[in-house]
């Protein structure tokens, strides 16, 4: 099982209705440490990340946003599929929770990141958007 990691990147994805795509960027936090989970003695192997809150039977992890865009305004899944720099990888997300899978490289990351920044800011620009400084450095 891969565990999520304090200070790992966070993407998040819109994918219940359109417009889907990514709406929000941050990093994982470790979570109080009275709610942690590694505290129950079978999950000691955990990161500090986990939650001991459950959401439909799933682990939770702690999370800070450092940008954002409107819901309705986000980075299309279409528009990344279209690009050639993914033309390996599918961005295909049914629930929230999920990896980018072992597919995703460091290659497909950075890319990522550098149209997640490009496009934050231009929506940050019409008001649709915010972006603290920590991303952009």
């Amino acid at each position: 099982m891969n565990t999520v990691q304090v200070g790992d990147r966070a993407y998040f994805y819109r994918v219940a209705s359109e417009p889907t795509g990514f709406f929000a960027c941050g990093r994982i936090v470790s979570e109080e440490s009275n709610s942690q989970l590694r505290k129950t003695p079978h999950l000691h192997h955990l990161s500090s990340a986990y939650s001991n809150q459950y959401t439909n039977e799933e682990y939770v992890v702690a999370y800070e946003w450092l940008s954002v865009v409107d819901y309705d305004k986000t980075l299309s899944g279409r528009k990344l599929r279209a690009m050639p720099e993914f033309d390996d990888y599918k961005f295909l997300f049914r629930r929230s929770g999920q990896s980018l899978g072992e597919s995703f490289t460091a290659n497909h990351l950075q890319f990522l990141d550098e149209l997640w920044i490009e496009h934050v800011m231009e929506m940050a620009k019409r008001g649709y958007g915010a972006c603290t400084p920590l991303l952009t450095t």
